[in-house]
This record gives C-alpha cells, structure tokens and sequence, in this order.
C-alpha cells in the first residue's frame, strides 16, 4: 500500500468527518488536491495551500 502511494503522481478528492460530542453533532468536508508533496484543501471556509516547505492558511471569515 505505502509502495502504491507513493507512486501516484497526483490525487483529488473530497472527505467529510463527523464528530458527536455531548450529543452536538458536527460535520466538516472539504475538498483536496495533492500533486507530488504540493497540496490544496478547500472547505469554503478556510483555504490551504502547500508546496511542499511551507504551508497557508487563509481563513475567509478573518480576510
């Protein structure tokens, strides 16, 4: 599995995660695109980027 991962050239998709904690339900999703150590994420809220050093963070509510 780690072999196959590591050969794949690029890679998109979208995750959802939900959480329950004190019966509050919360999910969170997000889109991502990875190329090689490059990354995006996108959740309509907050933006990350990666080129593989440094990452961004920007927060649409804040800017």
């Amino acid at each position: 599995m780690q072999k196959r991962y590591e050969a794949l050239e690029d890679m998109s998709g979208e995750f959802v995660v939900v959480t329950n904690y004190e019966r509050k339900e919360e999910i969170y999703q997000a889109k991502f695109w990875m190329k090689k150590n490059k990354y995006r994420s996108d959740d309509g809220k907050t933006l990350m980027v990666s080129n593989g050093r440094v990452m961004w963070i920007y927060d649409r509510e804040k800017n």
